[in-house]
């Protein structure tokens, strides 16, 4: 279930969204679900 990103945000913060697919991968190659993403997710989640 990914989230549409608005282009706006897309445009303003690229490395942003590039971090966030790539702890993405990250997460799905080791489905530990580790505290530190679960930390992330959480962080994230208050910015949005």
């Amino acid at each position: 279930m990914e989230p549409e990103l608005e282009p706006d945000f897309v445009k303003t913060f690229p490395h942003l969204v590039e971090d966030d697919r790539q702890t993405k991968k990250a997460r799905f190659k080791d489905q530990a679900g580790s505290e530190e993403s679960a930390q992330f997710m959480s962080f994230k989640d208050k910015l949005m």
